[in-house]
């Protein structure tokens, strides 16, 4: 089996404390042929700034001591419904985090599943305030109840590819587009989250479309990192999921497009690969 490899950027996790709320605890049955999908669209909405409520079963945590910014769910009808943007429908589920009462760190602990999280793929939609400030980390609590048992699994820094475009609904390629492999993941991974920090100032990050399902036979690759880098060559590194044997890696100039074949193509036999 070949896959086709594009090259990307690699991001660091950050960990930060998180206070303590109340836990919202009960089991979703989620299998191949029925996914679990959140769009928020069923859910009460509020303004950024305005204290809101999460999905059943959902849990929102923060270090922060104003209520109006723990996290939940908004929506941005009007010019002056800030910090909301959704990728379909009207409404998403937005974590502001920054200095002071907002608090620099927000996390949002999905329910737990009827399959093991091994067992399962993530993927979701996201866009942020800022081209440069924050961080949203990927990861699982091995204690349910417990947000200091948070372990990493991957990291997307705010970038211009996640920046907004204007309040409300994203436009066409506006925001990111995400899969988490978990296949990886130990038997001790109780419950998925998301955390977003930042600790000066305040900057949002919106999620939508979140979706929790069994993986497909031919998984994507994960976690690409550069080792090594040269006026010549660059070391690539990555997470097989899969059963792949060999990749196909294309790389170019800065403007040249993934995935067009555009530019330089060269096969991998191993997780590990040179550029010369």
């Amino acid at each position: 089996m070949k896959k086709h490899f594009l090259l990307l950027s690699f991001l660091v996790a950050l960990v930060l404390p998180v206070g303590l709320r109340a836990q919202n605890l009960c089991t979703i049955q989620v299998s191949a042929a029925s996914p679990y999908l959140e769009d928020f669209e069923g859910v009460a909405a509020t303004t950024y700034s305005t204290a809101g409520v999460l999905p059943s079963c959902w849990t929102g945590y923060t270090n922060g001591t104003s209520s109006a910014y723990s996290p939940h769910v908004t929506t941005s009808s009007s010019s002056s419904s800030y910090y909301s943007y959704y990728c379909s429908g009207s409404k998403a589920l937005t974590l502001t985090s920054g200095a002071s009462t907002y608090g620099s760190s927000k996390m949002v602990v999905l329910p737990e599943f009827s399959m093991p999280l091994n067992q399962l793929m993530l993927s979701f939609w996201m866009c942020t305030e800022s081209n440069t400030n924050g961080l949203l980390t990927v990861g699982y609590l091995t204690s349910a109840t417990d947000t200091s048992s948070f372990v990493p699994i991957e990291s997307f820094a705010a970038s211009n590819a996640t920046v907004h475009s204007g309040d409300g609904l994203q436009s066409n390629g506006v925001g990111l587009n995400c899969e988490v492999q978990l296949a990886n993941l130990p038997s001790n991974a109780a419950r998925l989250a998301f955390r977003w920090t930042y600790g000066t100032s305040y900057y949002s990050c919106c999620l939508d479309d979140v979706m929790v399902s069994t993986p497909p036979t031919c998984p994507k690759t994960s976690a690409p990192t550069v080792t090594t880098v040269s006026t010549t060559s660059i070391t690539l590194n990555w997470t097989e999921f899969g059963s792949a044997s060999s990749w196909t890696i294309e790389y170019g100039t800065t403007d040249f497009i993934p995935g067009t074949y555009s530019g330089t193509i060269e096969t991998a036999y191993d997780t590990t690969y040179t550029i010369n």
